[in-house]
């Protein structure tokens, strides 16, 4: 008995010490070939871009889709026609998609091409007139301090190389476009796996279930079901709530613009629709060069458009957002900053677009393992017990 322990032992200990040899040479080899896997990671995720770009055309789709497959139920009546409504809700969301984006593309775009040409056209008549106008203030004023005359020599360089990157947009925006006409294969299969998606929708999710119930212990798996519906509602409700505030807002802005005779209406109100994407910090940034492209028309309608986007921010902050968003992440400020930074650091402009909600995700379930642990030990999970 004793000599049948001790070989079970040696056994075990052999089968461990090859293990872990053999875990040791995979890692050697891992390490000498990085490059290569590397390279075979790019070469996947560039074969399933379509794929990608299918699951967020469906993923951005669906609320839309949503209300116009209610629509067709209240018409039709009929639960047996369940395949016919799903298909009639996709062809309609996608043409209404199609139609909307062919629009804009046709009417905007065109608009905003001339706006920028014609802003590039006239860069050296603005610079001339911001010239004009620093040495009309010097002279005015009479300055002799040497300080002053060195802030305005610095002024006029910043005006200038600023100038300089602006004149650039244009075709850096060519170049945008062209990249994305490159990828205009790939976006066409990734409507055709969205048509796919939308249409099994339930089908994928139950799949997804059945998975996880077959491979995950019973509480773990509900659990992580809880979770991903939680995720879902915080993404969803947050992207579209993005969306559409950031084109009301932007609406809003051409419109005043227009009324009060603004230079490049049209180019400003995209560049706040765009910025104003992002939480918090994206109005402020779509603000500076908009000021700018005024400022080189005329100071004056400068100052006022920069009185205009105080008064688009409060009503932003005081009525859009809050009947167009809500709290859809229940995050403080310093949390918010925290999500856009670190995104943005990370992931760069789509960490700072998807940041926020990531990071209310996050915070949700952080915060219910810290309020289970505390009652598992007596504690209050009240924040205000511990001031």
């Amino acid at each position: 008995m004793a000599r049948l322990v001790i070989k079970k032992d040696i056994l075990e200990r052999s089968l461990s010490n090859l293990l872990a040899f053999s875990g040791a040479i995979i890692v050697y080899f891992v390490i000498l070939n990085l490059s290569g896997i590397f390279k075979g990671i790019g070469n996947f995720t560039r074969m399933m871009s379509p794929f990608v770009y299918g699951f967020v055309i469906a993923y951005l789709l669906k609320n839309p889709m949503k209300y116009i497959e209610k629509f067709y139920y209240r018409l039709i009546k009929k639960e047996k026609y369940k395949k016919l409504i799903r298909g009639l809700s996709i062809s309609t969301t996608l043409l209404f998609s199609v139609v909307v984006l062919t629009g804009f593309v046709s009417i905007i775009i065109p608009q905003l091409s001339d706006s920028i040409s014609i802003f590039i056209s006239n860069l050296p008549l603005y610079m001339e007139n911001v010239d004009n106008f620093t040495k009309g203030i010097v002279n005015k004023i009479d300055f002799n301090s040497s300080l002053v005359e060195q802030f305005l020599s610095a002024f006029q360089t910043l005006i200038s190389k600023t100038s300089e990157i602006v004149s650039k947009l244009l075709p850096a925006a060519v170049n945008i476009l062209l990249s994305v006409s490159g990828k205009l294969v790939d976006i066409i299969i990734g409507i055709v796996v969205s048509i796919y998606f939308l249409a099994g929708k339930e089908k994928f999710a139950a799949q997804i279930k059945k998975t996880i119930f077959a491979l995950i212990p019973q509480k773990s798996a509900d659990y992580i079901l809880e979770k991903a519906q939680m995720t879902n509602r915080i993404f969803s409700k947050y992207i579209s709530g993005q969306l559409t505030d950031a084109a009301v807002l932007g609406i809003i802005c051409f419109i005043s613009m227009s009324v009060l005779r603004m230079p490049y209406a049209l180019l400003v109100s995209m560049i706040v629709t765009v910025t104003n994407i992002i939480p918090v910090i994206g109005p402020f940034i779509g603000a500076v060069p908009s000021i700018f492209i005024i400022s080189m028309v005329s100071f004056p309608k400068a100052i006022g458009f920069a009185i205009l986007v105080l008064v688009l921010q409060q009503l932003d902050a005081n009525i859009l957002v809050p009947k167009i968003i809500g709290d859809s992440t229940g995050l403080s400020g310093f949390w918010v900053f925290l999500a856009i930074f670190a995104g943005g650091g990370i992931f760069g402009i789509t960490g700072v677009i998807l940041g926020v909600p990531t990071m209310a995700v996050t915070y949700n379930i952080v915060k219910e393992i810290i309020e289970n642990r505390l009652c598992a030990k007596g504690k209050p999970k009240d924040t205000s017990q511990y001031m």
